[in-house]
This record gives structure tokens, sequence and C-alpha cells, in this order.
């Protein structure tokens, strides 16, 4: 609606913006045709075999265009002529095992693992021995990644050595990558022995990323109380939260026969608050029961943390408007927490529209509750239900409340949601009679803020014949921001009309 401060110069804003819109899709196509040129030019020196050239391009090229489609391949051939100029093979090597780390999907990958292995080989043998360690180690990842994709093969053919020979091979290595790919694997099997594995890495591992990775696949699996019955161990253990809070997650994965009921568990007795939240959260995902709701309800008037008291109530907001919309009533007007009560009207507002029983409930708030931010966000509700109803009953405090305050932010919502003559009408009437000049002041912003200039005539009649000459220059200043020709030709007139 705000275009520039000068009417005079009111269409170069505009046609600014067209521009700038039409050009978007341009520019980005330029940047594209643009980094593939810089990457044609750095690449035409490795066909020419001038490798300190080819570097300083790929180097700038990697700073100017790091997301580019072609940053891989600039980053391989970036340690290709590392490796030509012979600054430094160890440099080379470097390279390569980083490139290879951060860059698992380039089509370059088997080629940087080639110039690795080399290099490597190399170096050993020029005396550097701990590079004949690094190479051995880097192959048996390479082969053991081939091992479990093989077994994996296998146990979908129905082979059940295949399990076996898996957990054996995580025993036995120490490699946190390679455990992680073959706990992946375990995670796929249906079976006892599967989950057992998994839950044995849970509760004992050392290393929180592999026990993070066995709950994940227990939650996937969990179609046992067994399951359940660890999964609550580990929640409600003194072990990492991280951990604890996977195992939340885990539980709600479950079927609602078995995850309700550890969710509940978890929600009213667990000592730990964040967990407590965790696990509101996950039962709001499933709250569309009564039992859950009446949890819900009892955490909202009896937690002692402010935090999961308002997670609660989001929690409730979640469910079905069968179960909630009663619910969060029952709380905007009888909960003693003003701030609850708050959080209760914001989550009515969602579901505001097209609802009586909301509507009444907001304006029995506005006409009753004690605190003014509770009136306050209800009025926001009454504007977030975007129906004629809402906006009904916005207009009647805009005109009839007797807080000036809550007239002021009615009247403001009026003019964000204005899509008909009538609330214009409403809104210049407010801005023409209403005692206070702050609720004055905010009709004739409204105005200036209604939808395709709806609000242009009344503002030019206020900037005319508003007895407040105050209130006349607040709608001139807004009539100066408006892209309306009707506006424009209206201050010129006003113009002339002071110069005689």
């Amino acid at each position: 609606m705000l275009k520039s401060i000068s009417f005079t110069f009111f269409i170069i804003p505009i046609l600014y913006v067209c521009f700038y819109l039409n050009a978007a899709d341009l520019t980005k196509e330029l940047q594209k045709r643009e980094d593939t040129q810089a990457y044609q030019e750095a690449y035409n020196f490795i066909l020419e075999e001038d490798w300190q050239k080819a570097l300083s391009f790929f180097e700038k090229f990697l700073v100017s265009y790091e997301n580019s489609r072609w940053s891989d391949d600039a980053r391989f051939w970036s340690c290709y002529a590392h490796e030509k100029i012979s600054r430094s093979m160890e440099e080379a090597f470097a390279c390569y095992e980083n490139f290879i780390e951060q860059n698992r999907g380039s089509k370059w990958i088997n080629d940087a693992k080639s110039n690795l292995i080399r290099l490597g080989k190399e170096l050993s043998k020029s005396g550097k021995v701990e590079y004949e360690a690094k190479i051995q180690s880097f192959v048996k990842e390479q082969n053991e990644e081939i091992v479990i994709t093989a077994l994996y093969a296998l146990q979908s053919m129905g082979d059940e050595k295949a399990l076996k020979e898996l957990i054996k091979l995580y025993e036995g290595n120490q490699n946190k990558k390679i455990q992680e790919k073959i706990l992946i694997a375990i995670g796929n099997f249906d079976s006892p022995e599967a989950n057992d594995m998994l839950m044995r890495v849970a509760k004992r591992e050392d290393d929180i990323n592999l026990r993070k990775q066995a709950i994940f696949w227990l939650g996937q699996n969990a179609e046992s109380q067994k399951i359940i019955n660890g999964l609550l161990e580990i929640a409600n253990s003194k072990t990492d939260s991280q951990v604890k809070e996977q195992a939340v997650f885990a539980i709600s994965q479950a079927p609602e026969s078995l995850s309700i009921p550890a969710l509940i568990n978890l929600a009213k007795k667990n000592s730990d608050s964040l967990l407590r939240e965790k696990a509101i959260f996950w039962l709001g995902q499933e709250a569309d029961s009564k039992e859950i709701i009446e949890v819900l309800e009892g955490i909202v008037n009896h937690d002692t943390d402010s935090h999961i008291r308002e997670q609660a109530i989001f929690a409730i907001s979640q469910a079905t408007e069968e179960y909630s919309i009663p619910s969060l009533v029952n709380i905007a007007k009888n909960n003693d927490d003003a701030t609850l009560r708050e959080k209760a009207v914001f989550w009515l507002g969602q579901n505001a529209e097209g609802s009586k029983e909301v509507l009444n409930t907001l304006e029995y708030i506005l006409e009753n509750d004690p605190d003014r931010k509770v009136r306050e966000k209800a009025i926001f509700a009454l504007y977030e239900a975007s129906d004629e109803s809402g906006q009904s009953l916005l207009i009647k405090i805009a005109r009839n409340n007797k807080d000036p305050f809550l007239r002021e932010k009615a009247t403001f919502w009026l003019g964000q949601g204005a899509i008909s003559e009538e609330v214009v009408k409403v809104l210049q009437e407010i801005a023409m009679t209403d005692k206070k000049r702050s609720v004055r002041e905010q009709a004739v912003f409204a105005l200036s803020q209604v939808e395709n200039n709806l609000g242009t005539l009344a503002l030019i009649e206020i900037a005319k014949n508003h007895p407040d000459i105050e209130m006349r220059k607040k709608a001139i200043f807004w009539l100066g921001q408006s892209d309306d020709p009707r506006a424009r030709n209206a201050l010129l007139e006003i113009l002339k009309i002071s110069e005689n």
C-alpha cells in the first residue's frame, strides 16, 4: 500500500518495482550463464595443462559461485591442479581426502578415490609411512561398505545369516561411519534379534550419534511393549538429553495403543521439563480422544512449569475442533493465569471462522476479562476469523467499546481486513467522530491500508473537511503515500486552495 513519499513522482517506484519483478528471473538466468562461463574458462586451462592458472581460476570460481551446480567439479579439478603443480603431495592428498568427505554424491568421487590411493602409495614409498595406514583404512572402509551392501541384499532375499554377520561386523569395527551404516541395515531387519541388537546399542554405546541412530530404528520397529519399555527406560534415565529426546520421538512413532500411554506417562511424571514438553507435543499430534484432552487439561491446570502449561495448550489446539474448541473455550474463560487465557484465545482465533461458539467466547472475553492483553488478543482473534461475523464484532468494538485502547486496536485490524465500502464508511465515521485523538488517527491510518484504494475518497474527504487540522495533516500524509491518481489530484487541488 505504501509507495514513494513524494506524490509528484509516485509513478517512479511503481515502474521500478515492475522492472525489478520482471528482472528477477532474468537475473537468475544470467547468474547461471555466468557460472557456466566462468567454469568453462577455468576448465580450458586444465585442457591446456596450464595448472597454475587453472588452480587460480577454480579458486576464484569457488569464492564467487560456492553454490553453483559446477562447484563439485571445480573442487575436484582444484585438487587435480594442486597435484600437477606438485607444491606438496601432502596438500594434494588432503585436498582429495576433503573432497571425498564433502562430495560423496559427486560424479568425480571414484576419480578422487583412485587419485587419493595413488598419492598415498607414492608418499608411503618416499618414507612417509603414516600414509600407508591411511590408505589401508580407506580401502578397508570401501570394502566394508561393499560387504554391508551385500549383506543387506542377502537379507532382502531371505538369508537369515546376514543379520548375524552384520552384528558381528558392527561389534568388530571401530569406524563410526561404518557402524552407522551397519545400524541402518540392521534397522531394516524385521526380527527380535535385530531389535535386541539395536536396544543394546541404544543403552550401552558410548557414541551419542550411534545411540540416536539405534533409537531411531527402534521407533520404526516399535510394535511391542518390550521395545516401548526399553525406550521409556532410556527417556527416564540420566543419560544425554539428545538421546532422551530421540527416545521420546521414537515412542511417538509406535502404534497409538503403545505410544499414547507411554507419552502420557512421560508428560505427567518425567522429572525433565524439556522431556515433558516433547512428550506433550507428540501427544498433541494424536490428541483426538477425550482421554488425551483430559490429560492435557490437567497439565494446563496443575503443572508448575509455565512453558509446559503453554505447550499443553498448543497440543490441545492441534486436536480436531470437536475436542479442541470446548477445551480452549474453558481455558480462555476460566483459567486463573492471564497468560494461559491469552494463549487459549490466540488458538481459538485460528478456529474462529464460522464457529458461533468461538465468536461468542471472544465477545464474552472482550466484555468481561480483567486483563487488557487478553482482550487485545481477542480482537486479533476476531481479525483472524476473516468472515462477516468476526468483522461485525470488530466494528461493534471499534465504535462502542468503553476502552479507547481496544477501540484503537479494533480499528487497526479493521483496516488490515477491510474489503468493503461498509468498513470504509465505519472507519471514516470513527475518524470524524471518536472522542479520542489516538483512535481517530488510527482510523485515518486504517483507511490508508484498505486494499484496492477503497479508502482514498474517505481520506480525501478528511484531508479537505475535517475540523481538526492535525487530522487533516495525517490524511494528507497518507494520501502522499498512495499510488491512486485520485490522491495525487486531490493533493494538487489542496495545494491550489492553500496558495489562494
